[in-house]
């Protein structure tokens, strides 16, 4: 299907109940079922552990406490899209920076040359004694630098690095080798989700030029993408992931019920309008407006994401707009393993127990 388009990005959008990850969840079963491709999920929400589990795939849980780590400072040979792969990797570690200033969600110039000067210093010695750098190199070599600023980022950078959260200063200890793997951030807490979801798309990133290198393709999923879209570094960091993806023949899906912050940023509505594929879901009225002004959709087209039922809505494929209806039997298994309603929920409990 995807061949067929120019580009195979891809976004699902829609309210909270409109059905997003059930579509999602039936879209991963479908290219687990039907292709040999690699499957790779950002789940904040903890949701997609029951498929994962289902078809046989890892759950990575990144937790504070957590024994599963994910190294940033890992860098797959191939890395970034500029032909500078510690340039690339240095605007990633300045998104991590930014979310690491609290107040301001912001770095200044001098700290983004620092950022870039240790960054090099980093891998310069890794070249020489082979030794993976984790966040912890990387603040000692800030600690080294003349600069007042250093200190400040390297005090910033302990917080992740040295104290109760440095679930990412570690060497990477996960097996990622299986076809399927979702990682699971829903415990990681508010304040280190959206740093989770960076270093989470890193990992993918690294996974995507591996298995690019081997001829496989890559299907990435990333779920409450509109966050990233929120600070300018992080932004300029996801919207070159995005394009690596396309050019290392990974299928890129990004899932959000938050049009507004999306469009907020230049990087998020260029990927939303240059998007080949995008279901719509029932849309809030702001997002609605601004949907319909980016893909020139019609009054009468609006009508399929107005208060449309849970899984009807309409789809953008290339330049067609075509309207859909999405439903499952309630007595399917894969209705039983998909859906997150609550009452669909306690219907089940219910059922199992009247079972015993």
């Amino acid at each position: 299907m995807y061949n067929l388009l120019q580009n195979p990005n891809a976004f699902i959008l829609g309210v909270p109940g409109a059905g997003k990850s059930f579509l999602t969840k039936e879209e991963i079963e479908f290219i687990i079922m039907s292709t040999n491709d690699d499957v790779l999920i950002c789940d904040p929400e903890g949701e997609y552990d029951p498929i994962i589990k289902q078809f046989g795939g890892e759950v990575i849980e990144i937790s504070v406490g957590s024994k599963d780590h994910i190294n940033p400072m890992d860098m797959e040979d191939g890395y970034g899209d500029s032909g500078n792969p510690i340039g690339d990797k240095s605007q990633f570690i300045m998104s991590l920076f930014e979310q690491l200033d609290r107040e301001n969600k912001s770095i200044t110039p001098i700290e983004r040359s620092l950022i870039d000067r240790c960054v090099s210093i980093v891998y310069a010695e890794y070249r020489k004694t082979k030794v993976i750098p984790t966040l912890k190199t990387l603040r000692n070599v800030l600690l080294k630098q003349p600069e007042s600023e250093a200190r400040t980022l390297a005090l910033r950078l302990e917080y992740i690095a040295e104290g109760t959260s440095d679930i990412f200063a570690h060497e990477t200890n996960v097996d990622v080798s299986n076809r399927i793997i979702s990682y699971n951030i829903f415990n990681l807490g508010t304040q280190l989700k959206t740093i989770g979801l960076l270093i989470i798309t890193d990992a993918m990133l690294n996974r995507v030029i591996s298995n690019w290198k081997k001829g496989k393709r890559t299907h990435v999923f990333i779920d409450e993408i509109h966050v990233i879209f929120e600070n300018e570094e992080s932004a300029t960091f996801f919207a070159s992931a995005w394009r690596q993806f396309r050019k290392r023949d990974a299928f890129p899906t990004g899932i959000t019920q938050n049009v507004k912050y999306l469009l907020s940023s230049q990087q998020g509505t260029s990927m939303l309008s240059n998007s080949e594929f995008i279901v719509m879901l029932n849309q809030s009225p702001n997002d609605r407006e601004d949907l319909a002004d980016l893909l020139k959709i019609s009054e009468e087209q609006m009508s399929y994401i107005t208060n449309a039922q849970s899984g009807c809505g309409l789809i953008k494929y290339g330049a067609s707009l075509v309207p859909f209806i999405n439903r499952m039997p309630k007595d399917m298994e894969l209705y039983r393993l998909n859906t997150t309603k609550p009452a669909d929920r306690k219907e089940m409990l219910v059922q199992t127990e009247q079972s015993y």
